[in-house]
């Protein structure tokens, strides 16, 4: 949210994208993960090498991710040894409104709307 609200910032167009589909459409895509379970494209069926000492290179292999408009990053990729943003980019108040439209889609095939504590 951070990083979308930086993009806004500096003039660019950001959509929040929740596959993987027709990612070339796009001038670039930051991927983040949080949690190492959750699962991008091309990942090996064999996870047993995948670790907090190996996690780096494991990504680093990935096809997927080697694309020229791909950038990725967040724990889920780098466990504690994850880059940190620049301090300009960490300071900044996250952009709340990129989830909107996830939101109201949700709400309008039923998920209840107290859930996601709307402001």
């Amino acid at each position: 949210m951070k990083l979308s609200a930086w993009h806004k910032q500096n003039g660019n167009t950001v959509h929040l994208k929740i596959d993987y589909e027709n990612l070339d459409d796009f001038d670039k895509v930051l991927i983040s993960k949080v949690f190492t379970e959750t699962e991008i494209p091309c990942e090996p069926k064999d996870k047993s090498n995948k670790s907090a000492e190996t996690i780096i290179e494991w990504y680093s292999n990935n096809e997927f991710l080697k694309q020229k408009n791909i950038e990725y990053g967040g724990t889920g990729f780098f466990f504690k040894k994850a880059p940190p943003l620049s301090s300009e980019i960490e300071h900044m108040k996250p952009d709340y409104h990129l989830y909107d439209d996830w939101i109201m889609n949700r709400i309008n095939n039923g998920a209840e709307e107290k859930r996601f504590h709307l402001l």
